[in-house]
């Protein structure tokens, strides 16, 4: 489509939607090649859960950081809070018109977490009920944050839950589900700041009224 646009000389915009699983495939790294190489208009918009359909991303690639990838084949690329529907759209919205004003392709990465299992048969045994509690109130206190006026500083990227206690991948699929407690204890961090940018928050609108 996006080719077809090109040589036909129309404006048209080919969104491409795809998530974090799929970024292993070879399909994914031959589309951002020609992409960028015949430079044409496709936006590509990548849906990271961090868990594709039941494997942490940190124990599938080398490089997690998505957009870092998308920037490899010298597209721009941005990250973008993917919970956040208004995020979303003014990303994608400036994005499409950056392809339709300068040729070339552009990628958002869209961070966001699946607070389910992923069919039927997904027993979630890469992730502890604990993390996926503490990952709704990361997600309720953000919202907090947006309704009192803090906006993105609330939350511009969704914390790793994928990090062991020192930062670094786990060295075997399973090292996850044993070192569970550490990444979570990251995540209660996240939810402590959210916690102090609302109350910080409250203190100084009550001050001023």
């Amino acid at each position: 489509l996006a080719l077809a646009d090109s040589m036909q000389g129309r404006d048209g915009v080919t969104a491409c939607f795809f998530g974090d699983g799929a970024v292993a495939e070879g399909e994914f790294h031959e589309s951002l090649n020609l992409a960028a190489l015949w430079q044409l208009p496709v936006l590509f918009l990548c849906e990271n859960n961090e868990y594709a359909m039941g494997t942490s991303i940190r124990d599938e690639l080398a490089q997690p950081d998505i957009h870092l990838r998308a920037e490899s084949y010298g597209i721009q690329a941005e990250e973008v809070d993917g919970m956040d529907v208004v995020a979303v759209e003014t990303a994608a919205r400036r994005a499409a018109e950056a392809v339709r004003a300068e040729p070339g392709p552009r990628f958002l990465e869209l961070h966001t977490y699946r607070f389910r299992a992923h069919s039927m048969f997904d027993t979630q045994a890469y992730r502890t009920r604990d993390e996926i509690s503490t990952m709704r109130q990361v997600r309720a206190r953000a919202c907090a944050c947006r309704a009192r006026g803090l906006g993105r500083r609330a939350c511009v990227r969704l914390p790793s839950v994928g990090w062991t206690a020192r930062g670094t991948p786990a060295s075997n699929p399973g090292a996850h589900r044993s070192q569970a407690a550490p990444s979570t204890e990251h995540t209660r961090g996240e939810l402590t700041n959210l916690n102090l940018l609302v109350s910080q928050h409250t203190t100084e609108h009550t001050m001023d009224h």
